[in-house]
């Protein structure tokens, strides 16, 4: 009996955390990167928007004409709406990273659907406009935040390449070192992982170093840089 209660906690544990990764591969509503017949990669940005190091980002992207998808976190949009709209303005796509940021095994199934669905009510608020894709944070999603982003029709992204820029600025990684990281793994389709806010003290600064250098690495190799939403919607995803 007591084997059994152990079994049975481990699959609805199994269930909980791992289940949503396997149902939205297999069902294609999980996307980790675009089809490798494209010559196209996505840049992304996590945490923000953050009213010191998303505007400088915005700059960056424009003066080199890329469109990029920014996974803002709720609370943070209701703090600062004027850069939700300016990156909506400016022809970026705006996806739903929660409201509160919270690690989604951490917390039970009421708080992780309030976590996604509040998220999503504010940028629909700021934008008035749908939010098409989801990013749990950290990566970290539950059974429960998984089916609430697709109920408000929202495809989950996850990533093919992480910059690991978190870590980035004094003692951590540098711009040249982070550029590296993703030269390493970049190719036809990659989702690329960056973050606009958070991590390390200096981190987003110094991947504002290291951005110029990624986009030019990759239109070298004949890439070219956009938003989510041209490459999945004209070229496809892969798993």
């Amino acid at each position: 009996m007591f084997w059994a209660v152990i079994l049975i906690a481990l699959l609805a544990f199994a269930a909980y955390t791992v289940g949503p990764y396997v149902w939205g591969y297999c069902t294609r509503g999980l996307v980790l990167k675009g089809r490798v017949n494209t010559s196209l990669v996505a840049l992304t940005f996590d945490d923000g928007p953050d009213p010191q190091y998303t505007p400088q980002c915005l700059e960056i992207l424009k003066a080199h004409n890329v469109h990029a998808t920014f996974f803002l976190v709720g609370r943070k949009a209701k703090m600062h709406p004027e850069l939700v709209r300016k990156i909506q303005a400016e022809g970026h796509d705006v996806g739903n990273h929660t409201w509160a940021h919270c690690h989604h095994w951490k917390i039970g199934p009421k708080q992780a659907i309030r976590d996604v669905r509040a998220g999503s009510n504010e940028l629909v608020q700021s934008t008035g406009d749908r939010v098409r894709y989801f990013r749990p944070s950290f990566g970290v999603m539950n059974l429960f935040s998984y089916w609430e982003a697709r109920r408000l029709g929202q495809r989950c992204v996850l990533w093919s390449v992480a910059a690991a820029d978190w870590a980035g600025g004094a003692g951590g990684k540098s711009a040249d070192t982070i550029a590296a990281t993703v030269a390493a793994s970049l190719n036809n389709g990659a989702i690329i992982l960056l973050h606009d806010s958070g991590g390390a003290d200096g981190a987003p600064e110094t991947m504002l170093h290291a951005l110029p250098q990624i986009i030019n690495e990759a239109r070298r190799r004949g890439l070219r840089p956009v938003a989510l939403r041209e490459m999945l919607e004209t070229a496809g995803s892969a798993r």
